[in-house]
């Protein structure tokens, strides 16, 4: 999954074999908490981990999540700086990765062009994401966001189920669960959403589309103008 290995000599393949380990983490896990210091950078191989902040009233954001073929923006920032984690990470999907040690992910950023590159690249398309995040979070309504969510969501499964509590949906959205709850009451009332205990299903994420841009556009015609 991963350029640098992928594209390596096989003695340099075998070198970096030797210099990492594999991990199994349990979904429900704890990856790692604010405050600490990170010991290895992982490479996801299988399974998916959500990276969230949360405020001092217990109120959280997810910022990303790190899947197969990824790593962590933050373990990178740890790694390359000596700076504690800003945020907390919980296993979603059982994950198993490679651990490269500190002293080894520096000697191969130093050493290898091509690792260097994969570490840069993976930063700044973390960086985008959460640009986007802030975007989402400052310039568009929370309907807008949740619909969008749920669109995304939903098309990774032909049933479009979505396994998801309002708790959940609520700190992926960056809103309170009252708000969320509310929302997704009114999408079941117009049939656009099945709720579930724990999950629910998009009916149509086509006229889950129409519905948040014909949301957006009232909420825009709604605010006062200058």
């Amino acid at each position: 999954l991963y350029p640098p290995f992928r594209e390596a000599p096989a003695g340099r393949r075998r070198q970096m074999l030797g210099d990492v380990a594999t991990a199994t983490l349990a979904a429900g896990s704890t990856a790692f908490v604010a405050g600490a210091r990170c010991s290895s950078v992982a490479l996801v191989g299988r399974g998916r981990i959500r990276v969230a902040k949360t405020d001092e009233y217990g109120r959280q954001i997810t910022l990303y999540h790190v899947g197969p073929g990824e790593t962590c923006l933050l373990t990178l920032n740890c790694a390359l700086t000596g700076d504690a984690y800003q945020a907390d990470a919980v296993v979603e999907e059982d994950v198993v990765a490679a651990l490269i040690p500190l002293d080894r992910f520096r000697a191969w950023f130093d050493d290898d062009p091509g690792f260097r590159i994969f570490v840069v690249t993976a930063i700044t398309r973390r960086v985008t994401e959460l640009m986007q995040l802030v975007e989402e979070v400052a310039f568009r309504d929370l309907r807008t966001r949740v619909a969008r969510f749920l669109q995304h969501a939903a098309l990774r499964n032909d049933d479009h189920w979505i396994a998801i509590t309002h708790d959940a949906l609520a700190a992926e959205v960056g809103a309170n669960r009252e708000s969320v709850s509310r929302i997704l009451k009114e999408c079941e009332r117009i049939g656009l959403l099945d709720l579930g205990r724990g999950r629910l299903r998009v009916v149509d994420p086509e006229r889950l589309v129409e519905w948040r841009d014909v949301s957006a556009g009232a909420v825009a015609d709604a605010s006062p103008r200058c």
